[in-house]
């Protein structure tokens, strides 16, 4: 797989340039090389070549090249690659563009002010060559929302071969009609999921007294494929990574670190599953059923993850409300706002790491939270007075908007979404320029 199509674009370089030169990959479906920005009439530069602004003609040309990628199978626009005469051409040699940073940024604007929809999954980044300018490299995924128009245009473009062309009627016809039936396979694949997740409750002490959460992440198209996620008896090393530390950080305050469980951060114990891998964290107490002083060693609680072939990716907890033989009947296992915010943590953290294993830096996922209450109402406590209550969750199941996740720097600007949301569904305001999480060391490595 060419390593500018797969990698991580905080991982490439004036390497991947070079590579991509000796391997003589051709332009194609996926690739795009420009020597450089030029006006339409005599191939005249473009005056950001000699230091002025982007002219329209460039930003009509590469919004068109970007356009026909993401309606067709997603790729790369190389700048500042000159072409070989071959048919179909090849990368031949580096012609650094000017000011390539100030033109990625531009760039970035231009495509966010002239395709519509926005594009879910888009980069636009410099690679320098030289100190006085270099290359950019745009990179789309192919995009679920297609068939994407120029605004200015008022046309939808796809890639034919090594050419971006104008779609016919019938083909955005069909764009539209895929894109219909690739929500109904993400519906049918949330359901799926929410129908295994009842499931655990079944496996608890009293599954009609119970908490449960699910945080769900499924690749919106089936283009994240991994061979096996558990092999020689323990889980690919490229996942098996300890829990992510997150940080609460206040005004005034120093950052506090985030404890899911009241006292450490999950180990998972893993085990394959079908087509995945499965890990648990257990709590057993035994229980006195009736007065005969017959026991049960059924789970308390189960925390769990899980991660597939596929891509899907599933972080739960299903907990029975009171603790066996309390004194006080009424009183709850102890969760707080903590626990839901670390699994989200730990959940983007592993789509990053699987989508990297798979090759698909760029994948767009969708993520579902569900919290699920059987019986009573649920009371969330405070992560440092632990009798003092955040909020409730009341019976039957809360549903959180689903979220959506493609470039890997807007994740924790994602996890302060849910952050806000979270503390919103418990009846509290939170400002987030006041209070906000971060995950350490991102992106991960």
């Amino acid at each position: 797989m060419i390593s500018i199509l797969s990698k991580p674009r905080e991982q490439i370089g004036i390497d991947d340039i070079h590579e991509l030169i000796r391997s003589g990959i051709p332009e194609g479906e996926q690739i795009e090389y420009k020597r450089e920005l030029s006006r339409k009439t005599g191939n005249v530069e473009d005056d950001w070549m000699t230091g002025g602004s982007i002219g329209e003609n460039s930003k009509e040309r590469l919004t068109r090249q970007v356009i026909a990628l993401a309606n067709t199978s997603g790729g790369i626009v190389v700048l500042g690659i000159d072409q070989s005469q071959d048919k179909p051409p090849v990368a031949a040699c580096i012609v650094p563009v000017p000011r390539c940073a100030d033109l990625a940024d531009t760039l970035t604007s231009v495509f966010l002010g002239r395709i519509e929809p926005l594009l879910p999954s888009l980069e636009v980044f410099p690679i320098k060559s030289d100190e006085e300018g270099g290359l950019v490299v745009i990179r789309v995924d192919k995009s679920r929302q297609a068939p994407h128009r120029d605004i200015a245009t008022r046309e939808c473009y796809v890639r034919r071969n090594d050419q971006s062309r104008k779609m016919t009627m019938r083909e955005i016809q069909d764009a539209t009609l895929n894109a219909a039936r690739g929500l109904e396979r993400l519906e049918r694949m949330f359901a799926r999921r929410d129908s295994l997740f009842q499931e655990e409750f079944n496996s608890l002490v009293n599954p009609v007294d119970a908490f449960g959460i699910r945080l769900s992440a499924i690749p919106v198209r089936d283009n994240v494929w991994i061979e096996r996620v558990f092999h020689q008896r323990r889980i690919i090393p490229s996942l098996d990574k300890p829990w992510t530390d997150v940080f609460e950080h206040q005004e005034g305050f120093e950052p506090r670190k985030l404890l899911p469980t009241g006292m450490h951060n999950p180990s998972f114990p893993w085990r394959p599953v079908l087509r995945g891998v499965r890990g648990e964290e257990i709590e057993k107490r035994f229980r006195v059923l009736s007065k005969t002083e017959h026991k049960s060693d059924l789970p308390q609680s189960i925390l769990y993850n899980e991660i597939y072939c596929d891509g899907i990716i599933e972080l739960g907890l299903v907990v029975h409300n009171s603790y066996p033989n309390s004194y006080d009947e009424n009183f709850k296992m102890f969760i707080t706002p903590d626990l839901p915010l670390s699994m989200f943590a730990n959940l983007i953290t592993q789509l990053h790491h699987v989508r990297i294993l798979a090759g698909s830096p760029m994948a767009e996922y969708a993520v579902e939270v569900i919290a699920s209450v059987k019986g009573a109402h649920r009371t969330i406590g405070h992560p440092d007075y632990h009798f003092e209550p955040v909020g409730t969750i009341p019976s039957g199941t809360l549903e959180f908007p689903r979220y959506s996740f493609a470039d890997v720097y807007d994740f924790p600007d994602m996890l302060n979404l849910f952050f806000r949301d979270l503390y919103n569904a418990l009846g509290r305001d939170l400002d987030i320029e006041q209070r906000w999480l971060s995950i350490e060391d991102w992106p991960p490595a």
